[in-house]
């Protein structure tokens, strides 16, 4: 039993990472139902987060289904979540706004239509006018599987740090770091080199130029740096020591900047902290125990007394600060059981409760 919550635990990393919140469109002008007598000059769509200017953009197609020429989208200079793109006038008929985005907030990457009719009702859209819209967002399997890579790499760094350094962990902890940050840029350049129509590598130069790109670069160089330190000072040396968790502390923070809390509106800046927390309470619990469990497979009992505080007092501060990130997005207690925040919140308390049942 307990060798099956040990292979259980590292997936609790990714909770309440995995629930899904994207740059979703808050209002269309056009909007999808509307018969227009003339052509508009401009298409814009406001977005529930904050929008990545070079990577996000409006393709128009006019009536014959050909893309507009000389289009030029843009986000409007004191608006973040604002996007527009002008359009030419072709007569009546039905127009396409197609458009993709990269959130500035969390990086997820959302796609979708609209449809508009310039003309007469007769030549207007018939049906249902929910169905002149369509929205997908791309979070993935493989996305999920980067970031559980990170962060398994992120504990053993921090597990390194609070019971024994071993050279072997911190290696393996970079390996999945940068295995992680680099299979994640090559999956978002892979998705924008598709939709702009670009070589992969042109998609990679597109990502690497949002928030979201540069900090997973930017990750990857700290997790390096931290390595080296760790490999190349000397053991007790408490400037050395110093510096590792300087390191941890700025990863942990790079993470929480590029998530759901920052996109919130309750004190962005707060929520940022308090994620960032969080990141650093699991890391040290997830951390200390597979660090006891690789390195003493045969003495757990032995120093259980050594890691059974930090396991605690990790597990506790983890619970207070993912309770206060998924209220940032519950909002409402009754969500608590109508939601994907909540459903992640309730699995997560309850794999929580086993983990202690166990004395993990």
């Amino acid at each position: 039993m307990r060798t099956f919550f040990l292979i259980l635990l590292p997936l609790t990393l990714l909770f309440p990472l995995l629930a899904q919140a994207h740059a979703t469109p808050l209002s269309y002008i056009p909007s999808g139902e509307t018969i227009l007598l003339s052509v508009p000059k401009e298409v814009e769509i406001r977005f529930s987060e904050r929008v990545e200017p070079g990577a996000s953009s409006i393709t128009v197609f006019g009536p014959g289904g050909e893309k507009q020429k000389n289009q030029n989208t843009y986000l409007v200079p004191t608006d973040p979540y604002l996007l527009k793109q002008n359009v030419s006038d072709e007569g009546n008929g039905t127009y396409t706004a197609s458009w993709h985005v990269i959130s500035k907030d969390d990086g997820h990457y959302t796609t979708g239509a609209f449809l508009w009719t310039v003309g007469t009702s007769t030549a207007a859209i018939s049906g249902n006018p929910t169905a002149h819209f369509e929205i997908s967002h791309s979070s993935s399997v493989t996305e999920a599987g980067t970031l559980f890579l990170e962060l398994l790499g992120f504990a053993l760094f921090m597990g390194c740090l609070l019971l024994q350094k071993d050279r072997r962990l911190i290696i393996l902890g970079f390996i999945l770091i940068g295995a992680g940050n680099i299979f994640y840029l090559i999956s978002k350049g892979s998705t924008l080199g598709t939709d702009h129509a670009v070589p992969l590598s042109h998609g990679i130069i597109l990502f690497l130029a949002t928030t979201t790109g540069r900090f997973a670069l930017y990750r990857l160089l700290a997790a390096l740096f931290f390595t080296g330190v760790a490999l190349l000072g000397r053991d007790g040396d408490q400037k050395n020591s110093y510096i590792l968790w300087i390191i941890i502390a700025v990863l942990a923070l790079m993470r929480a900047t590029i998530s759901h809390a920052a996109a919130s509106h309750f004190y962005p800046t707060f929520g940022v902290l308090v994620n960032a927390l969080h990141l650093l309470a699991k890391g040290a619990w997830v951390g200390s125990i597979l660090t006891v469990v690789l390195l003493y497979p045969g003495a757990e009992a032995a120093i259980r007394a050594r890691y059974t505080r930090i396991s605690l007092q990790a597990l506790l501060l983890g619970g207070i600060s993912g309770t206060y990130i998924i209220w940032l997005h519950l909002k409402d207690i009754k969500n608590l059981f109508t939601s994907e925040w909540g459903a992640q919140f309730l699995l997560l308390l309850f794999v929580s409760l086993m983990f202690l049942g166990v004395r993990l």
